[in-house]
């Protein structure tokens, strides 16, 4: 993918946990209206890459990251950006849902918003929970605990609850590996509807959802010492039916990893 018109951009990223080099020198850049999918082995820092996106790798003790992440060319390290505000227009959504166990429905899709009227909140929760394609399943029970909700219908809340802040880029964490294969599909469809209108950046480590729902692909692979590196970056058709490494067409083929 071409660096110009990428919303959000990452060049020469490393990351750290401690003195420990997770990710090294990663250069990447995420297409707008499109899904961008990251994928390779465990270990291999997929994760690592996505949480530096909106800087939540550095809530961990001791780790930090070097390099650049800009979105719309803005450093979101450098500048002085508010993680406030980059988190709310690079959205996140984790592998397990999490929607908050004290709130409503209603509660989680507007958890994000400050100084709003109770008019606007509605309004806005209904735009968002329509954009998770859940409205139609909860609108007569916005006041029920969303813990009442399944797997599925908690994960597109938590979607909901990202969409509601009106990001930029959303970020996906293994959206599906705690769901059943329904609620699997669910999201995937949802995923790529939402490519509309959103940069989505996915891992996953499940190839065949990678080749279903991305439109680009990234494969990483950590090195002898167990630091993470992008090996190649590409459509997603062509990382699947002509990879230019060998060692992504050894790990698509299962001849590794």
């Amino acid at each position: 993918m071409n660096a110009n018109g990428a919303p959000l951009r990452v060049e020469h990223l490393s990351a750290y946990y401690g003195a420990r080099r997770a990710v090294a020198d990663v250069t990447m850049a995420f297409a707008p209206n499109a899904v961008t999918a990251l994928m390779g082995p465990s270990g291999c820092g997929k994760t690592t890459i996505l949480r530096c996106l909106n800087r939540i790798h550095e809530i961990l003790p001791g780790a930090y990251a070097r390099g650049g992440v800009l979105l719309h060319d803005e450093d979101v390290y450098a500048s002085g950006m508010s993680v406030i505000e980059l988190r709310r227009r690079v959205g996140m959504v984790f592998q397990r849902p999490n929607p908050f166990p004290t709130l409503s429905i209603l509660g989680n899709a507007t958890a994000g918003l400050s100084n709003v009227s109770a008019t606007e909140k509605l309004e806005i929760a209904e735009k968002a929970l329509r954009g998770a394609v859940l409205w139609e399943e909860v609108k007569d029970k916005l006041h029920k605990p969303a813990t009442a909700l399944s797997g599925g219908q908690q994960q597109r809340l938590c979607i909901a609850r990202a969409l509601a802040v009106e990001p930029e880029v959303l970020l996906m964490d293994e959206p599906t590996s705690s769901l059943d294969p329904i609620s699997t599909l669910s999201i995937e469809e949802l995923m790529t509807a939402l490519a509309d209108r959103y940069a989505i950046v996915v891992v996953t480590h499940n190839m065949q959802q990678a080749a279903r729902v991305s439109d680009y692909s990234a494969f990483m692979l950590a090195d002898e010492q167990g630091v993470g590196r992008l090996v190649e970056m590409d459509e997603t058709t062509k990382i699947f039916t002509k990879p230019s490494d060998r060692r992504t067409e050894d790990y698509i083929t299962g001849r590794f990893g």
